[in-house]
């Protein structure tokens, strides 16, 4: 659930302008007439409850985990508030009048829904960044294992020194086990290991490129 953080001052103003305009009728009406807006009063609960049950179903339902959480979120204030706006209704229906309190009352659960709308929208985007960047950090990684691979199947086929082979048949299969880390270090080792690994020649002072190689492989691994 996700929600445009430009509309949030428009909703904090729409709720403010419902709830003064809902204290002006109670408070101006005299009490007779507050038996009469029972009637709206129990149909906008009861389209509120509607609306906020099922419209995310209807405009806003998307398979993410993301949207999976907020929508755990949104859905648990969304239960508080039909529950708590039930309760506001049958006590209208008993009482047979609306009362500037059940204005307030009503107002107030609204608010709290917004709360957990904000919540979930929180939520689904922190999670969503979580995924981005774990996405991010296991591509670059990924590139590294590939290069390494093609590399090592390079060399196999061409022949060659026997001792550089060895060396580049161990080190791109060392790499091959490297773990996914999440620190911005390990990523900028990550991407010099690439660029190393576009640039190796083994036919011009293998020994010294590998050993360079090896360093920054270390440096990597050691990063958790």
């Amino acid at each position: 659930m996700r929600i445009n953080c430009n509309s949030v001052p428009r909703m904090v103003l729409f709720v403010l302008g419902a709830l003064v305009l809902g204290l002006l009728i109670g408070f101006g009406l005299p009490a007779p007439l507050r038996v009469f807006l029972m009637i709206p009063f129990l149909i906008v609960i009861a389209v509120m409850v509607y609306v906020v049950l099922l419209a995310p179903l209807v405009f806003g339902f998307e398979m993410s985990d993301g949207s999976l959480v907020g929508g755990i979120i949104y859905y648990r204030g969304a239960t508080i508030f039909a529950v708590l706006s039930a309760a506001v209704a049958v006590w209208a229906l008993t009482t047979r009048s609306v009362s500037p309190f059940f204005i307030i009352l009503e107002a107030a659960f609204l608010v709290l829904f917004g709360v957990y709308v904000l919540l979930s929208s929180s939520a689904a985007a922190h999670v969503e960044q979580i995924k981005h960047t774990e996405a991010y950090e296991k591509a670059v990684l990924d590139e590294l294992k590939l290069r390494a691979a093609t590399l090592r199947n390079t060399v196999e086929q061409l022949g060659g020194d026997d001792k550089a082979r060895a060396a580049v048949r161990k080190l791109t299969e060392s790499i091959r086990f490297l773990s996914p880390s999440e620190k911005e270090e390990a990523r900028q080792l990550e991407t010099m290991m690439i660029m190393k690994l576009e640039s190796l020649d083994l036919t011009h002072d293998a020994d010294s490129q590998l050993r360079e190689l090896e360093l920054l492989y270390r440096q990597r691994k050691g990063i958790y």
